[in-house]
């Protein structure tokens, strides 16, 4: 598994435990990348493709922020 992968299992896992709650802004950048040992290039992706499976939302001037992992989504 690729270190994209490995980011993108470790995000979704932080809110399974509930460290990254529904509607919570994510950490700065360079802290969430310190924090899964990423590089943040490879954050950036694990990003892109959480917000491409709705794990994430971006606000335009304002953020990233969880949404959920409801089966719906």
């Amino acid at each position: 598994m690729g270190a994209i992968e490995t980011a993108i299992d470790t995000v979704k896992q932080m809110i399974i435990d509930g460290k990254l709650r529904p509607g919570q802004k994510l950490p700065a950048e360079k802290d969430l990348a310190d924090q899964l040992g990423v590089a943040r290039n490879t954050l950036r992706e694990a990003v892109r493709a959480l917000i491409a499976m709705r794990v994430l939302q971006t606000r335009q001037g304002d953020g990233t922020y969880v949404t959920s992992l409801s089966p719906g989504l």
